[in-house]
């Protein structure tokens, strides 16, 4: 979609608006989670049975949500309401999953239940594909992913009340080794991502019209990365949430919204890192540092949409957040406000402003090793546009925007006085920076035979560097993100689909040579200026197709998806020798055919 930027292969993390991934907050049914994609261009972490709605705000979105600076997706997912078993079966040479979905009872009220997993087998059919495209003389690589997931739904409506009990996880582990050629030297990388939720909920419209919902979570969030052999490092989570709501329209065109969240956090860090001996003794022990961090936030907010006339909608909302850091409270006042007005039948004008603020990530405000008196990094989002509906099936939009960002989280070298004496302040709240552009969607709405879009975002995303004093790109900015998206309905139970994606490179900070150290005996990375080189231009086009036959019980359908069609090397990271003489770049996705067949009963 517009304003998505593309994330490298190895993850499954959304890129909004030139942003850093931790500055989107991604959600399940208003639950925050790490991800919402599988890695190497998976799939979501949620099967598409369970999927109600995907609601993406790229920017400037309204008072029910917060502690996201860049953007929100919260996918909704849908009650289970069967009257018999029903359920699909999904097999291909990457990953094979199952849903179903049944009542408790045929003739009494014991709710019904849907259940839903996932797991691939990436590990043992990727490797042979890389050795297969290996280059003569290259350096090997041997890449071990693999990804599962699960839901599980209970759903019961006793007279107006509404029950639901949901639990959901997902895990993602890669091992990446890469061995030596004559033009790189030995890389590995482990990284693993999983979180588990179990969220109960409640909601009852009452007689005066109101609508009220009350739902608590406990969850648990482990992650851990290795590079090489030496350094190491894990964050585990233990969560817990309470969001509730009450919501009432008090006659057509004016509508209110209050609620309250609550969000508790503990997390446990530990790094390892090497260190340094001294020249001829043998190497001391890794450095390990353990964290143990606390942190909650306490919400209220209240939204009104009113519409005073018909063409026109306001949207005001005011969101007050108090976030507990282990330097203290940071409370925070949020105002929001968005507007459309309908020209005519045809076009529509559109605009938004808001205020939004987020905490710092656990290890900067660790008292021992960050910075506990961090304040709440700012972002100040405007947004207008228009949406013109071109055919009954055809509509273009677009939209500009800009992004003000300030009391970033940057490293400090000052020194400051905590609890009488004089240490390194390590992190300060001087960070700033900016993120502008347009974004343009001409899409072609489900018909019977076609859907489709065009999206293409052209923007800037920049932070000031305080070593050269100029505003330098952010690590994720891309200027030019094109994508199209195409399916066509056959004659047969035929469909045949298409996209193609195009993104200018990832700002780099460029190698100009290594130096000897003596004390190490090995070589380290003279850089240039942070991000005045940019990577190349990814491109990749994908294939699919599917033959549908319909029976009288049940459906059955196969189809082929063939990912990066023509082969595109696209590199995604630069390996270099141990002189930083010489380099080789580390290649993406090779051409991946996936053949697969689903049931549906």
């Amino acid at each position: 979609m517009p304003g998505m930027a593309r994330a490298p292969y190895i993850s499954g993390a959304l890129l909004v608006r030139g942003a850093q991934p931790e500055d989107t907050q991604v959600m399940i049914d208003g639950v925050p989670i790490p991800l919402l994609y599988h890695f190497a261009g998976g799939p979501s972490v949620v099967n598409p049975s369970f999927i109600d709605r995907i609601d993406f705000f790229p920017g400037a979105y309204g008072a029910k949500y917060g502690r996201a600076i860049a953007g929100i997706v919260d996918v909704g997912t849908r009650p289970p309401e069967p009257k018999r078993l029903h359920g699909l079966v999904d097999i291909d040479v990457l990953d094979s999953g199952f849903y179903l979905e049944t009542p408790l009872s045929s003739t009494k009220n014991y709710g019904s239940v849907a259940v839903a997993a996932r797991r691939s087998y990436i590990d043992v059919l990727l490797p042979p594909i890389l050795e297969a495209f290996r280059q003569p003389g290259g350096a090997s690589t041997v890449a071990s992913p693999y990804y599962w997931d699960y839901q599980a739904r209970y759903d019961l409506k006793l007279g107006k009340d509404r029950f639901e009990l949901i639990g959901f996880g997902s895990s993602d582990r890669l091992v990446l080794t890469q061995s030596g050629s004559e033009e790189t030297q030995p890389f590995s990388l482990e990284t693993f991502q999983g979180f588990h939720r179990l969220r109960a909920a409640w909601s009852r419209p009452t007689d005066s019209g109101w609508k009220l919902s009350l739902a608590p979570t406990i969850g648990i969030t482990p992650s851990n990365f290795r590079i090489g052999t030496q350094f190491k490092g894990s964050i585990t989570s233990k969560d817990f949430n309470l969001r509730g709501a009450a919501a009432k329209e008090f006659r057509p065109g004016l509508s209110f919204e209050a609620g309250l969240e609550l969000n508790r956090a503990n997390y446990d860090v530990s790094f390892e890192f090497p260190q340094v001996g001294k020249p001829g003794e043998p190497p001391p022990p890794p450095l390990v540092i353990d964290l143990d961090v606390d942190a909650a936030a306490y919400a209220a907010y209240a939204e009104l949409v009113w519409s005073p006339i018909e063409q026109l909608k306001i949207v005001p909302g005011l969101r007050f957040e108090l976030y507990q850091l282990p330097g203290g409270l940071r409370p925070s006042l949020e105002p929001r406000i968005a507007t459309r007005y309908a020209l005519n039948d045809w076009l529509t004008a559109k605009a938004a402003f808001g205020v939004f603020r987020q905490s710092p990530q656990p290890g900067e405000i660790d008292p021992t090793f960050g910075n506990p008196d961090l304040g709440l990094p700012r972002s100040r989002q405007t947004a207008g546009g228009i949406e013109w509906k071109l055919t009954d099936a055809v509509q273009l939009d677009l939209q500009g925007f800009y992004n003000w960002r300030d009391q970033l989280v940057a490293f400090s070298q000052d020194f400051v006085e905590r609890d009488g004496e004089q240490v390194a302040e390590l992190y300060d709240n001087d960070g700033r920076g900016r993120a502008y552009g347009i974004e343009v969607l001409l899409k072609h709405e489900l018909t019977q035979r076609f859907y489709g879009w065009v999206a293409y975002t052209l923007s800037r995303s920049v932070q000031f560097d305080e070593d050269s004093g100029l505003y330098v790109p952010v690590t994720f900015d891309q200027s030019h993100i094109l994508t199209l998206v195409g399916s066509y309905k056959l004659d047969g139970g035929w469909e045949v689909g298409t996209r193609f994606r195009l993104t200018t490179g990832r700002p780099q900070t460029p190698i100009l040579g290594g130096t000897f150290n003596s004390d190490t005996g090995g070589y380290f990375p003279l850089e240039g200026v942070p991000g005045s080189t940019r990577g190349v231009t990814f491109h990749q086009l994908d294939l699919r197709a599917e033959k549908l036959w319909t029976f009288e019980r049940w459906k059955l359908s196969v189809y082929l998806d063939v990912q990066n069609v023509y082969n595109a090397e696209n590199p995604e990271a630069t390996l270099w020798d141990y002189r930083y003489r010489d380099s080789a770049p580390l290649r993406g996705l090779p051409l991946l055919p996936t053949f697969g067949i689903k049931g549906e009963f």
